[in-house]
């Protein structure tokens, strides 16, 4: 039975398997190999940098790469192989009549990145359970296996795990909570235990398992959040709504509130924010009659970087999320450069935002504008599907002169925006 059901599955693989290379790609291939002397176009540059890779982080490496390529790629074939194998060598041992009205996330830490982007994973979960019409979702937070070898470099390597720890308590399932569409959200004791929810009627990223620990795809996400009203988003509880209502009381702001989160990160430092810039845009607030809370980067709260906003320092805020999203939907604007705290506020729809410097010239984020379209579908230049009209991406960088102007040209944009 195994057998006849597994080769089912692999007749149907390949009876759905699409052609790869179309004459279309056929055509750019060609005229590739006309551009280069080799022949072989931008293919050469390919495999200069993958050799050069090879040879700076080693064998090791390489093997590992093969492999989260081949669990990980957006390649027709390779997907398509990697359904086959997955199909005739994995399985699992779960109850399939689990959480039928729920959609399931499996949010690895073997392979996603404990950060602000745990959002994209949330709204993700929250597109899926609409088009499943299902009751919302649970989240399975599944630790990494013992003795690891994942190979971090980038961003990872900056995050020890201490800090990977305290993030998940204090990051990913805070985060969690404010969306309303969350039922539930656990760490999982070790890899074996969520074997019992693969095998649900209904799991999230498709395809997961523990053979095949998936990450969601981005591209995909970005494809079909492009629409502010399909997302429901995240939004301040009531509880953390009143509490900062009181704050706003008891320190006795009449004025309309402007936060200013400021990034000063070890990791793709081009997209930091330029203090002195800012600290001149604080002033011009001042003169408008307008009441700044700063809020600095939290990997360095405490640090002399920020002396000189002392006055406009809101240091405890940047430790929890449910006050932090309720403040910045009690504030009359939001701004900061290219952040994890303004990806928060993009998808919660009470939110005033205005970012600054998006995207900047950063190898870490962007390698090429072909890719940024790719993963975003939009051009650089152009605001995401997804954003209200209260909410805005500047693509110019955070100089006082600029940011005043795009201030003033978004106070327009806020004076017409209607309740959500």
């Amino acid at each position: 039975q195994t057998f006849h059901k597994v080769s089912r599955s692999f007749k149907q693989l390949l009876k759905n398997k699409n052609d790869d290379v179309s004459t279309a790609n056929r055509k750019k291939l060609e005229n590739n190999s006309n551009q280069s002397p080799s022949g072989n176009g931008e293919v050469d540059v390919i495999h200069e940098n993958i050799a050069k890779k090879i040879i700076s982080r080693g064998p090791a490496w390489a093997i590992w790469r093969i492999s989260h390529k081949f669990r990980h790629s957006d390649y027709k074939t390779i997907k398509w192989m990697r359904e086959i194998y997955f199909n005739l060598f994995t399985g699992s041992q779960g109850y399939e009549s689990l959480h039928n009205d729920l959609l399931v996330g499996m949010f690895d830490i073997e392979i996603e990145s404990i950060s602000f982007n745990f959002v994209e994973f949330l709204i993700g979960l929250e597109l899926r359970s609409k088009q499943l019409n299902l009751n919302g979702f649970i989240i399975n937070i599944v630790p990494r296996r013992e003795g690891s070898s994942r190979f971090e470099y980038g961003y990872d390597s900056i995050i020890d795990n201490s800090k990977k720890e305290w993030r998940i308590e204090n990051l990913i399932i805070p985060l969690a909570r404010l969306h309303p569409c969350c039922k539930g959200i656990q760490i999982l004791p070790n890899r074996e235990s969520a074997s019992i929810y693969i095998n649900c009627k209904h799991i999230f990223p498709r395809g997961y398992s523990l053979a095949n620990p998936v990450e969601m795809n981005r591209a995909d996400f970005y494809k079909e959040a492009n629409n502010p009203k399909k997302i429901t988003g995240l939004r301040a509880t009531k509880a953390s709504r009143e509490y900062i209502d009181k704050y706003i009381s008891e320190k006795n702001i009449r004025k309309k509130i402007v936060t200013i989160t400021l990034r000063l990160y070890e990791y793709d430092k081009i997209r930091n924010s330029n203090l002195l810039e800012w600290k001149k845009f604080i002033n011009y607030l001042k003169e408008r009659d307008f009441h700044p809370i700063v809020i600095p980067d939290t990997e360095k709260a405490w640090g002399k970087e920020f002396e000189e906003f002392k006055e406009y320092l809101f240091t405890d805020i940047c430790w929890n999320m449910q006050l932090r999203l309720a403040l910045s939907e009690a504030a009359y604007m939001n701004l900061g450069v290219q952040n994890g705290p303004l990806t928060m506020m993009f998808f919660a729809p009470n939110c005033n935002v205005l970012q600054m410097n998006s995207p900047c010239d950063s190898k870490e984020l962007v390698k090429k504008a072909k890719n940024y379209e790719k993963v975003h579908h939009c051009k650089e230049g152009v605001q995401f599907g997804y954003l209200h009209k209260h909410q805005r991406m500047s693509f110019k960088p955070d100089s006082c002169e600029i940011i005043k102007a795009e201030f003033e040209a978004h106070e327009k944009r806020i004076a017409t925006k209607t309740p959500i």
